[in-house]
């Protein structure tokens, strides 16, 4: 699980993010137990080799989740809570100030371009971005898991929150277990 020259990649800052926001959230002994549970390689990987601008491979983020969820024995909840928590850590600097100028309907415009930046593998389309409501396709996204499609719908919910909507829902309406997701957003 270390740093494969094929297959598809994660940037290097969500698994930080993902790591820091689960020991602020769970703790540092239960964040220890999520290490002690991965293999070797995947363990040393992200302890100590894992760069904010690098890309590693997506089985190593699978990896992190299911030790996350295996420990803590939690679900969705969790996952979704530490995505959102790592949207609000992440956007700093300017895409705070663009989601603030930012409609909720325009922050679609960005959405493929900011999935970009943490994915290296799918498509990202906006079918359909109105006054409180969006459908966006993801295709083509190898290696992902439910685990992941949940973490993006709490990723969304924030980056909603952050350009000004209201009681921000996502939710998958096809798809969501594999390469093809398909959601709905939904706000007031």
């Amino acid at each position: 699980m270390t740093n494969d020259a094929s297959g598809p990649k994660v940037k290097g800052v969500a698994f930080r993010s993902v790591l820091t926001v689960a020991e602020e959230i769970l703790g540092g002994e239960t964040v220890e137990r999520v290490y002690a549970t991965l293999p070797e390689d995947a363990r040393e990987t992200l302890r100590y080799k894992v760069l904010h601008t690098g890309w590693y491979p997506i089985e190593l983020y699978r990896a992190l989740w299911a030790a996350l969820l295996e420990v803590t024995g939690r679900g969705d909840d969790l996952v979704k809570e530490i995505g959102a928590a790592s949207v609000r850590r992440d956007m700093t600097g300017v895409y705070r100030m663009v989601f603030r100028v930012f409609s909720p309907e325009t922050m679609f415009s960005i959405t493929a371009r900011l999935y970009s930046q943490y994915y290296d593998t799918g498509t990202v389309e906006v079918l359909r971005a109105e006054h409180v409501k969006a459908r966006v396709v993801y295709t083509g996204c190898e290696g992902f898991d439910r685990t992941m499609w949940v973490e993006l719908l709490g990723s969304g919910e924030e980056m909603l929150r952050l350009a000004g909507a209201k009681d921000p829902r996502l939710e998958i309406v096809r798809g969501g277990w594999g390469a093809y997701c398909e959601v709905d957003a939904h706000w007031s």
